[in-house]
């Protein structure tokens, strides 16, 4: 059995996300996409880009850190 703990704040980051969006309308964009298919991207409080940056939010609330190193996962 595969057994996965969760990050440091990760309950109170998935609160805080779940507060923001359920019910409202987001916009997605994909800013990179890997050669295995996988892609990453931003989600957006709103119908477009000029809304809330959700990424942006997490790390202003102590929610989620930002990774210089690159993107994990790439097998």
């Amino acid at each position: 059995m595969l057994c996965y703990k969760d990050a440091p704040w990760a309950f109170q980051a998935r609160e805080f996300l779940r507060k923001k969006l359920i019910g409202k309308e987001v916009c997605f964009t994909v800013e990179i996409k890997t050669a295995l298919g996988r892609e990453y991207g931003m989600v957006y409080l709103g119908r477009d880009t000029t809304g809330e940056n959700l990424a942006e939010s997490l790390v202003n609330e102590g929610l989620a850190t930002v990774r210089r190193e690159g993107i994990r996962g790439n097998k």
